[in-house]
């Protein structure tokens, strides 16, 4: 992530006025360029949304990018920070999030035989430090409920002693991930392990008996118009798919949000089963008040509106609030992370759409 200076360098904004005949009221997946409308044409006051931007960044902000979708209309688009338009961040972990929709499209597919199918069904050949471990099932790595006994969130990451970075210098990082001890039985107690979700690409990858990276492109990508030229997903050192390294446009996975938001049919096609999304976007451990976790996907409520969100390092997210068919992407380097951003949200736009907030 690049270092977010406290002034203002530069800002390239996009706020789309004019758009020939717009003929229904909202878009249901965009070709390219998006489709565009002024925020007043889809519900915002007129002028409000440029000028609470403006407010926001006039005296530095670590945004890189905020992108604006309404009624599957481009509204906003701003970059700034150095960032440009079409360039591609890093996600980190709202990968995450990429990777459950695609093994729910795999599950559809029945290239994965069902989410309750094991780390000993599918990676059996990887020694365990305790027979347990070899129970957890891609629901329980979905959910964030391994059992392992592993803690990423006491220490900051920059510190050494953190156990992410000795999981990140690991020459083998499913075996890292293995060896750990159980503290309890999968499926009971929520903690938050980057190096346990590590296991829904590879167990995905057995199943499918080919990479990760080839299989989002064909089930997730492709069908929604992001081509392989508009993607990067780093990989280990053993040439499989990092588990939070897809880098992408915010503009693309705008894309990847309205799929979510229209649940999981593109250009009248389905991508994704209902099922599946109603499943993955339920909750399923509540981890603070107001805020839930499903399958990789972060569920907030705030003054009982609801928002989905794939959420990474230093906010790097993907909101979707579907009572008001709005897409949100935020890339940058909020030092308080994905709340930053959410905060960005809830104070900023929303109140914009709803009166009184």
């Amino acid at each position: 992530m690049r270092n977010v200076v406290a002034t203002l360098l530069s800002v390239t904004l996009f706020v789309l006025f004019a758009f020939p005949c717009r003929a229904a009221s909202h878009v249901e997946c965009p070709g390219t360029p998006w489709p565009a409308a002024a925020p007043d044409e889809v519900g915002f006051p007129q002028g409000e949304l440029e000028s609470a931007m403006a407010r926001i960044t006039a005296h530095g902000t670590p945004l890189t990018s905020l992108v604006v979708i309404k009624d599957g209309y481009l509204v906003y688009e701003g970059y700034w920070n150095g960032f440009s338009a079409g360039e591609m961040t890093a996600l980190y972990s709202a990968t995450k999030s990429i990777n459950s929709l695609v093994v729910g499209i795999a599950i559809d597919r029945e290239i994965l035989p069902h989410v309750r199918v094991t780390v000993d069904e599918l990676l059996g050949e990887v020694p365990t430090a305790d027979p347990l471990a070899g129970t957890i099932s891609m629901e329980d790595v979905l959910t964030m409920r391994t059992g392992l006994e592993y803690d990423e969130w006491t220490l900051d990451y920059s510190d050494p002693d953190n156990p992410y970075n000795r999981w990140l210098a690991a020459e083998d990082r499913i075996a890292f991930v293995l060896s750990l001890p159980m503290a309890e039985a999968p499926g009971d107690v929520f903690r938050y392990q980057t190096p346990a979700s590590q296991l829904v690409p590879r167990m995905a990858e057995e199943a499918a008996g080919r990479d990760f990276v080839s299989l989002a492109a064909e089930l997730l990508f492709e069908p929604i118009g992001i081509p392989a030229d508009r993607y990067i997903w780093r990989l280990d050192a053993d040439g499989h798919a990092r588990v939070g390294a897809c880098n992408m446009a915010p503009t693309d996975l705008a894309r990847i949000g309205l799929l979510v938001l229209r649940g999981g049919e593109w250009n009248g096609t389905r991508v994704i089963s209902e099922g599946w999304l109603d499943r993955s976007l339920s909750p399923a451990v509540t981890v603070r008040s107001g805020v839930e976790f499903g399958y990789h996907w972060w569920l907030r409520v705030v003054r009982d509106v609801r928002v989905v969100g794939a959420e990474g390092y230093r906010g790097q997210c993907l909101f979707i609030v579907p009572a008001f068919d709005l897409v949100v992407v935020t890339t940058g380097d909020f030092l308080d992370g994905p709340d930053g951003a959410f905060r960005l949200l809830r104070d900023h736009l929303l109140p914009l759409l709803s009166s009184p907030w």
